[in-house]
């Protein structure tokens, strides 16, 4: 998994991000023009430079930048992309032609999407949380999964689960 847009800054979500990854057994990097190492997790300065393809790629980055990215990382073989970034087609008229262009690089290469303007996910029992919600970490594992077309439903959701004693397998 990679983090575009790490940051050191903890009131950032790319610093968020990489941060609710710690429990997470897999390879993680950030990607950071000036850093080599973030909370931990070796950085390096763009996506070409990564050691090799990611499953996952978490963009935390203008909107405006992310058509870009997003075809950089298929041309690498990533297998999804989860952009937290908003700026898209709930912007307006510039948003909708940024959103358009992500759908046919997304269309034309495979490659995964989760958002834009997304939360991210929560799946306890793997572990793996992608989010840059604080707090999604004290998720427990459980049988439950929570599906919704938003991110905030979804996580409000899940943190009520857990207040009731239940834990989640995805949300």
């Amino acid at each position: 998994i990679a983090v575009i847009g790490a940051s050191a800054d903890a009131a950032k979500a790319g610093s968020q991000a990489l941060l609710s990854l710690r429990n997470f057994s897999g390879k993680v990097m950030g990607v950071h023009p000036r850093e080599t190492a973030l909370h931990g997790y070796p950085c390096y300065p763009d996506v070409e430079s990564l050691p090799e393809a990611v499953d996952l790629a978490i963009l935390a980055i203008p909107a405006a930048n992310c058509i870009d990215v997003v075809a950089r990382l298929a041309k690498r073989g990533a297998g999804g992309v989860f952009i937290i970034s908003g700026g898209f087609g709930e912007t307006g008229e510039a948003g909708a032609k940024l959103e358009t262009e992500l759908a046919a690089i997304c269309a034309s290469t495979g490659i995964r999407l989760l958002g834009p303007n997304t939360s991210g996910f929560v799946a306890p029992n793997v572990p793996l949380i992608a989010s840059f919600v604080p707090g999604v970490e004290q998720l427990k594992p459980g049988r439950v999964a929570v599906i919704a077309q938003s991110g905030g439903v979804n996580l409000s959701l899940a943190f009520l689960l857990e207040r009731l004693g239940e834990g989640v397998a995805l949300a």
